[in-house]
């Protein structure tokens, strides 16, 4: 059974969860945006998740109905839940590297100038590289300073690659 947008599903983190969005890629799999109504013993609770499309399951037709009598009966519920806006998805990507110079920080946030453009993964990195910075991944040194790019609800280019639109050091 396909998931689609509307459907009432569980997932690994506890709780039934209406589909908001579903974000395709082209080289993964599907992430799905979640809204939370209920806990998994149907008491009302508002929030948010996302997760791969493979970790949801759809509800029963029974649960289905419950969830459906607990919205027409209870209003206040049913507008808090419809009302509750999911804040913008943050996906981000953390590395450490090392600058010829300490004081290149704030030139190299300049010259990278990702928020106007915005920028994938691999033109960050090769921008990193032809300015002789290194980059160690998840190695940490005493050298090393942690850098961070954020790709705001799942961008993609149309080659399915993020786009990352924020970059600061850590």
């Amino acid at each position: 059974m396909q998931i689609k947008v509307g459907d009432w599903v569980t997932q690994y983190s506890a709780g039934i969860y209406k589909v908001e969005r579903i974000i395709e890629f082209i080289y993964r799999e599907p992430m799905v945006v979640l809204k939370k109504g209920f806990t998994k013993k149907l008491k009302p609770s508002v929030g948010w998740d996302s997760c791969s499309i493979s970790l949801c399951e759809k509800i029963s037709e029974e649960l289905f109905i419950e969830i459906e009598v607990i919205f027409v009966s209870n209003s206040k519920f049913n507008k808090r839940f419809n009302d509750y806006v999911i804040p913008p998805i943050q996906s981000i990507y953390n590395t450490q590297i090392v600058l010829k110079d300490a004081g290149d920080i704030e030139k190299i946030i300049n010259e990278l100038n990702i928020s106007e453009e915005g920028k994938t993964l691999q033109q960050v990195e090769t921008f990193l590289i032809e300015n002789g910075i290194k980059i160690l991944g998840s190695l940490q040194t005493k050298d090393s300073i942690p850098f961070q790019l954020i790709c705001f609800d799942y961008e993609t280019n149309s080659s399915g690659d993020l786009i990352y639109r924020n970059a600061h050091f850590i």
